[in-house]
């Protein structure tokens, strides 16, 4: 049965120094290191990094952004006993790719287009319970409903991505992002006028 680091960055402590020796359940075939880094602008805002035993179907990086706010994930998996000792890697400078989204970020910047990065392949809208407007660019494996499912992904059922340019151009209401995924992909929950880039990992 594969072993695996497991521990996550709290306000007091960071991963290396908090780190649990766990065997992995069935079903978690990699050992596997995750970094999120939200953008605050260009500037970065925060940093955490978690460890955790993983299926291979999780080891994917990506990005969710709105323009003003950016959540970045980079992982690292591998599959021997206790590999995971390093932290997943920084970020790289993020680079345009060609695609272009409308932004919004549920305050008044609603009218924005994005230049989407490195691989947000798709834009975003997402209708969901609290009445703020969210749009932006994403990369697709936060989309698919069926890689989802295997992430214990919940998200409003507003939530559509689409491939085209400027696609999510049609103005909707009551519009809020909710991007939850329990086993460590990035959460964004974004109420009227506050905002935050969270993340939850299951230790």
């Amino acid at each position: 049965m594969l072993k695996c680091y497991h521990c996550k960055d709290t306000s007091t402590e960071n991963c290396s120094d908090n780190a649990l020796q766990r065997e992995c359940p069935s079903g978690s075939d990699r050992c596997m290191a995750l970094r999120v880094t939200t953008f605050t602008g260009k500037e970065i805002s925060k940093i955490e990094n978690s460890k955790s035993c993983a299926p291979a179907s999780l080891c994917v990086e990506g990005s969710i952004n709105l323009g003003t706010l950016r959540a970045a994930s980079t992982t690292k998996c591998c599959s021997t006993n206790l590999c995971n000792d390093q932290l997943a890697p920084e970020p790289a400078e993020p680079r345009p790719n060609g695609k272009k989204c409308f932004g919004c970020d549920g305050t008044e910047f609603c009218n924005q287009t994005l230049d989407c990065v490195d691989d947000e392949d798709n834009c975003f809208t997402n209708i969901g319970f609290v009445k703020v407007t969210t749009k932006g660019c994403i990369t697709k494996e936060f989309c698919q409903k069926t890689h989802l499912a295997e992430l214990s992904y919940e998200h409003n059922k507003g939530m559509t991505c689409c491939q085209g340019d400027y696609c999510n151009r049609a103005d909707s209401t009551g519009s809020s992002l909710l991007l939850l995924v329990a086993t460590g992909f990035p959460r964004l929950l974004l109420p009227p006028r506050r905002f935050c880039f969270c993340w939850r990992l299951s230790v």
